[in-house]
This record gives structure tokens, sequence and C-alpha cells, in this order.
């Protein structure tokens, strides 16, 4: 039975299921928020170089290149499979067929007709031309595959550089701003001490000059991480004209895991340099076999099916089947000199694998000490940025005393500004010669900066 105040409960439960819907859509709206806010947070060093391998132009040619190689490759092996062709069409002669026999005649055909021919050949034997042919096409995919592993690497250099230009600058941004909190605290001093007659006034001028000019140096260390963090999105694969959020600074990088006889001895083998080398040598090597075996005889089987429109035969319709040798016993030379150029690369590419380890021997202990110098030229940095610190509060001591002039004091300050600048640029050169160390050794950077110690600590 009906009754009317079922029809306002009803409503009433409606009510509360929509807002209940409502109030869980704005929870779980919360609880996405910050995750896509922290999906637009800082790039570290590791996001960085990996978003540079995979979509770099230079990852992205990579890929084609090695597309197109296996697409060679797919041609190549068609040979693995009969041929199958087609002829087919009208025929209008300007004269009928006629044998003559003697004092006779007989016609063969019309002068107007249809004809067609299905034609499939297979290649039985070729002396192993066709099967070498397949593995110099699938070298051939190697080399394509490792160098554009190479030129990724390139380009990962490039990404590395750029981040720490723009890092470095962000930080040298960083140290500008306690220089002019510095200068201006100065400023403050000379003011008041001016105001009571006990400096000249040439202190407040030189004073208010040296200000204008580190605010100067403020701008410039804008303008550089600018142009270095749009060169780091163009290399990651990114509109430039979109903001990437960088760390403020980076420290000394992480410690090797490594020795130096252990990265010489990956390098050897993993080196992008000599993996395209000998990727390269592999290939020279499978074309020179194809070299030697051609010229074999080749054994093919061919079937056939013809049609004629033709009143005078018996059978216009005609199955066929060759089984027989083709053979090019003459050429002119041309195979023979195929085989001493093909020789020839082949000894080309084995003299330059012997010079790539010689040179990425070279390469690596060059790296090596340049990255263990440039540590050593961090650590006295480090101690020169202390010292600098020790030697302003000392000249600001005595100047409030009157022992010393301003200019002391100014160039007290642009000395630990100084000390500031190239402890960043001693951490920026021993990152980068690590990466350098680490990708001539064919180690995975992404992977090793990533969650290092360099990425959280700061200056």
């Amino acid at each position: 039975m009906y009754r009317p105040g079922d029809a306002g409960f009803s409503q009433r439960c409606r009510s509360l299921v929509l807002m209940a819907l409502l109030l869980a859509g704005t929870a779980l709206a919360g609880q996405v928020h910050p995750a896509q806010a922290a999906g637009g947070g800082t790039v570290t060093l590791s996001q960085a170089l990996k978003a540079v391998v995979s979509s770099s132009h230079a990852a992205k040619v990579a890929k084609l290149d090695a597309a197109e190689a296996r697409s060679r490759t797919r041609a190549v092996r068609s040979r693995e499979l009969p041929s199958v062709g087609l002829t087919g069409g009208f025929v209008d002669r300007d004269s009928e067929l006629v044998a003559v026999f003697g004092p006779f005649t007989a016609p063969l055909g019309g002068d107007t007709y249809w004809q067609y021919q299905v034609t499939a050949t297979y290649l039985l034997w070729d002396g192993g031309v066709r099967r070498s042919s397949i593995e110099a096409s699938r070298a051939g995919e190697r080399v394509a595959e490792r160098a554009g592993a190479a030129a990724v690497t390139r380009t990962e250099i490039e990404g590395l550089d750029a981040f720490l230009r723009a890092v470095g600058a962000r930080a040298r941004g960083q140290a500008v701003a306690k220089r002019i909190d510095a200068v201006k605290a100065h400023l403050a001093e000379v003011k008041d001490l001016f105001s009571q007659g006990m400096v000249a006034r040439n202190d407040l001028l030189e004073t208010q000059v040296r200000l204008r000019q580190v605010e100067d140096e403020s701008s410039a260390a804008g303008d550089d991480e600018s142009v270095a963090t749009r060169t780091l999105a163009r290399l990651m694969g990114r509109d430039p004209s979109r903001h990437l959020q960088l760390p403020g600074s980076l420290g000394l990088p992480p410690p090797l895991r490594w020795t130096k006889k252990q990265l010489l001895e990956a390098a050897i083998k993993e080196s992008p340099e000599i993996r395209v080398v000998e990727a390269r040598l592999e290939a020279a090597e499978k074309r020179a076999e194809v070299s030697r075996r051609d010229g074999m005889p080749q054994v093919l089987t061919e079937f056939s099916h013809t049609y004629e429109e033709n009143p005078y035969l018996l059978y216009p319709n005609a199955n066929v089947l060759f089984l027989g040798v083709r053979w090019n016993v003459f050429d002119g030379g041309a195979r023979a000199a195929k085989r001493r150029m093909a020789g020839l690369e082949t000894a080309k590419a084995r003299q330059d694998m012997i010079e790539a380890k010689r040179r990425v021997r070279n390469q690596l202990d060059a790296a090596y000490r340049a990255y263990r110098r440039a540590l050593r030229e961090a650590r006295t940095a480090a101690q020169n940025v202390a010292s600098a610190e020790e030697n302003l509060r000392i000249e600001e001591d005595q100047y409030k005393v009157g022992m010393v002039r301003t200019t002391d004091v100014l160039d007290a300050e642009a000395l630990l500004a100084a000390s500031r600048f190239e402890l960043i640029a001693r951490h920026e050169s021993a990152y980068a010669r690590q990466g350098r160390l680490l990708l001539l050794a064919g180690r995975d950077l992404a992977a090793f900066y990533r969650g290092g110690k360099g990425e959280e600590e700061g200056l």
C-alpha cells in the first residue's frame, strides 16, 4: 500500500547517496592532486639522463635506424621463400599465326587472343650465398644498434653538461644572493659610520659601485641558467619553453664503486666506441664471406601454369616444371675484384679495432686522472671557502674599529665570492669528469646516479 511519506523518504535517501559520492570524489581528487604535483617536481640528474636516453632526438633516430636495418634483413630473408610472378593480357597481332607445310598451310592461332602465365621460382641451393647474406644483414643490424647507442651516449654527455651548467648557474645565483646581502650589510655599516663622520664619502661611493656590480652578476647567472635549462629540455625531448625545476646545487659526486683496473677491463668490452668497431668488424667479415661464396652455381626449380586463348590448340592450358642450374661462369673479373675489396675492408676493420682499444685505454687513463684531480681541486676549493669566510669576518671586525679601509673589506668579500664560485665549478667538473669516465667504461649513468648522495646534498 502506497503512503505519501514514502516519496519524501526515498528522496532523502537519494540525496544522501549523492552527497556521499560527491565527498568521495572530492577526497580522491585531493589524493590525486599531490601526486600530479609530484610528477612536476624537481628533476634529478638520474631522471634527466634517463629522459635523454629514452626521448632525445638521438634516441629516436637510433630506434629508426635499427628498424630500418631490421627491414633490410627482412628483405634479404625473403630469398628463403619462393618468388611468384603473374603476367597476362590481351594480344593483338597484325596477322594470324599460320604454319606452312610445303604447298599446304594450317592456322595455329588467331590475330587477337587472351593469355596469362603464373610462375613460381624457388632457389634450392646457391653454395651458402643466401645464408651468408642473411648473416651479414644481421651483422648490419648490430652495427646500426650500436652506432645508435654511441650517438645516444654522446647526447647523454651533452645532457650531463647542460644539467651541470644549469644547476651550477643556479648555485652561482645563490652565491651572488649571499654576496648581495653581504655587500648590503657592509653598505649599511658604511652609511652608519659616514653619518657619524668616521669615514669619508669615497667609502660610501665605492661600496655602492660594488653593490651594483654584484647585482649585475645575479642577472648574468639567471640568464646562464635559462639557456642551460632550455638546452637540457631539448635534449630530454621536451619543449624548451616548458619550465624544468632543477636542484639548487650539487655537492661532490657519489664515490666510484670500481677500481681503475675494473673500469679499464669494462671499457675494453663495453665502451660504446669499442662495441661499434667490433660490430663493424663482424659485418665486414660477413660481407667478405658473401663475396667468397659469390659465383657458386645456383640450383633452382620453377613451376609455371600458362593459358592461351587458341581454338586450334588441343590443350590451351599447360603446367610446366623446370629443375636446373644457373651459373655465371665468367664475369670479366668482377667477382675477384669484390673479394679483394671485401678483404681490404676486413683488414681495415681489424686495424680500427686495434687502434680503438689503444685509444680507449688512453682515454680511460686520462679520464680517471682528470676525475681524481677534480676531487682534489674540489677539496682545496672547500678549504679556500672556509678560509675566505674567516678572512672576511676579520676584515669586517677591523673595519668597524678603523684598522682597515672599505676597499679591504670589499676585496675580502670578492675573494669569498670567487672561492664559492670556484667550489661550484670544481663540483661541476667532478661530476662531468666522473660521468665521462663511466660512459667510457660502458656504465649506465642514470642507474649510477639514481638516489645518489650527490643528488641530495648541496654545496
